[in-house]
């Protein structure tokens, strides 16, 4: 089975999206951490998440199964060092503040299981990413992310998502001073 299940994290990169989906889609079962593939996937984790977080910009189902992939998999302290990177980040931010996007909820549940590592939560506070419509003008993740939760609620936002995971988002990192003088600095 661990020979067909590395041939199914290729199938992930393939170039033909019907069979990224497919993948993506059988993938998923594998993931809980309470499978007994759960550690070869968490050995292969580089050569899943970029592939994964392309599938999440496919159709919902696909994407909807690599959100919940990258969601188990990010339980693990040591994946979430696999997503310390400032265009991965981007990417899963501007998922979250897009008022359409299928995956904003699982979205932010992965940044949610993200900011449990300080290095991520201290790129965030200072991540720009570009300016989105229908939420406020900056350009710093924070406060789109803030916005977003604020004008999520009830779903006026974005149909698909309430934001309620954005709460622990704020909650992590405002365990560190940064995150603290972040929100604090942002009111006065």
């Amino acid at each position: 089975m661990e020979q067909q299940l590395d041939e199914l994290i290729g199938f992930l990169s393939s170039p033909r999206p019907d069979v990224r989906q497919l993948a993506a889609t059988y993938i998923v079962d594998f993931s809980e951490p309470r499978s007994e593939y759960f550690n070869q996937l968490l050995n292969n984790i580089d050569k899943l998440v970029k592939p994964l977080l392309i599938i999440c910009h496919e159709i919902p189902v696909a994407a909807s199964k690599a959100m919940n992939t990258l969601v188990n998999l990010s339980t693990d302290a040591t994946v979430c060092r696999q997503f310390n990177d400032e265009d991965i980040i981007s990417m899963i931010v501007r998922m979250i503040t897009s008022s359409s996007c299928y995956v904003a909820d699982p979205a932010s549940m992965l940044l949610s299981n993200l900011t449990k590592n300080a290095d991520i939560c201290k790129l965030l506070t200072t991540l720009t990413v570009g300016e989105v419509s229908g939420i406020c003008s900056s350009q710093m993740a924070m406060d789109q992310l803030t916005d977003v939760f604020v004008k999520g609620m009830d779903k006026k936002y974005n149909k698909n998502a309430s934001y309620n995971f954005l709460s622990s988002v704020f909650a992590d990192v405002t365990n560190y001073s940064f995150g603290r003088s972040y929100f604090l600095e942002r009111t006065t």
